[in-house]
């Protein structure tokens, strides 16, 4: 099974390294079992960054083109992932992160994050 690491998990290995687990470090570190990155997370990085709630060393094509050339593989959005979004019961409000479920779900990916909400949905988290 392949990872699928959460938009928080993605910054912090590229920018705070220090807020990982053990446990998440591992899983990046693996090299076993690839690591998907949404482009989900891209789009809520792009948010973030545009309502002043975040700044990147970079643009985001940059830091996209890095998580790249870590190894990291970006997972695209497909309309089943949508469909699982219009379903899921709304344990998570945030739009971003119940997309990241959907696809953790549709592509049998194992979700690297720290958020707790992730653990009501039929999704195996690492942290």
């Amino acid at each position: 099974m392949a990872y699928l690491a959460d938009t928080h998990v993605l910054l912090w290995a590229s920018e705070e390294p220090e807020n990982l687990s053990k446990k998440a470090r591992k899983a990046l570190e693996d090299g076993t079992r690839p690591v998907w990155f949404s482009i989900a997370s891209v789009w809520e990085v792009a948010v973030k960054i545009r309502l002043k709630k975040l700044k990147l060393d970079g643009s985001v094509t940059e830091w996209v083109r890095a998580l790249q050339n870590h190894g990291f593989q970006l997972l695209p959005i497909q309309p089943s992932h949508t469909e699982t979004v219009s379903v899921l019961p709304l344990h998570h409000r945030d739009p971003f992160d119940r997309l990241l479920i959907a696809q953790a779900m549709g592509e049998d990916l194992e979700v690297i994050t720290s958020d707790r909400a992730f653990k009501r949905y039929p999704v195996s988290v690492v942290w």
